[in-house]
């Protein structure tokens, strides 16, 4: 088994290993750790007077990270890839679900509550489908990060829009998933297009599963008025 230690000093990972050992003997030699550092990620930020204030800037220095250096790209369904935010740091391409996922590892790993959630981005004229992440700093409580958009913003020169969109979100969402690979209900039968998101439902019948060419979904905006 392999941990990876939100750490970039190997000295932190001599010492979690002697507690291992005298934890589970031998068994601590199945456990492979992995700092931080040696993949690559950012170096964890702890340069603030509380807990709270460091999970704020850890979170921020995670989603600094994702759209400052990474691009977005259109994905392979997801079925066929066995690790996903592994697959987006190898190589730091990767679509919204992709970067988000990638956002909540990276905030857990630091220690900071993070939940993926997904759904769909509307303007007046359309809507699509669109994954986005939030994580948790007291007192504020759940706060936003699209590392998709912040990323378009980031390398459209835009820092105004790059800021706000860690820790807001527009008001043009409607959120359908806030849990991931979550089980339909009533459960499904057959094997899923997309075990991990969904954001569209999917469709089967008493027999087997329909794949996305073979019926049509339609999703629209009806009605858009400013509220007083």
């Amino acid at each position: 088994m392999n941990i990876v230690v939100a750490t970039h000093n190997e000295g932190k990972l001599v010492e979690i290993r002697d507690i291992l050992a005298e934890e589970f003997g031998d068994g601590a030699h199945d456990i492979e750790l992995v700092s931080a550092g040696s993949l690559g990620l950012p170096d964890p930020v702890e340069t603030g007077i509380t807990f709270e204030a460091n999970a704020l800037l850890k979170a921020r220095k995670i989603y600094d990270f994702i759209t400052t250096q990474a691009v977005y790209r259109f994905m392979p369904p997801y079925l066929t890839v066995t690790n996903i935010p592994e697959y987006f740091l190898s190589g730091l391409r990767g679509d919204c679900g992709v970067q988000a996922i990638t956002f909540v590892t990276l905030c857990r790993l630091c220690g900071v509550p993070a939940q993926w959630q997904s759904g769909l981005y509307t303007k007046p004229d359309s809507a699509g489908h669109h994954d986005w992440a939030r994580f948790y700093v007291a007192p504020f409580g759940w706060l936003f990060a699209d590392c998709s958009f912040g990323g378009s913003a980031y390398r459209a020169g835009d820092l105004d829009r790059w800021n706000f969109y860690f820790g807001n979100l527009e008001p043009w969402r409607m959120p359908t998933c806030s849990a991931f690979q979550q089980e339909f209900n009533p459960p499904r039968r057959f094997l899923r297009y997309d075990p991990y998101d969904n954001q569209s439902g999917d469709v089967e019948s008493l027999t087997r599963r329909l794949y996305a060419d073979e019926y049509e979904h339609d999703c629209r905006v009806l009605r858009y008025e400013e509220m007083e």
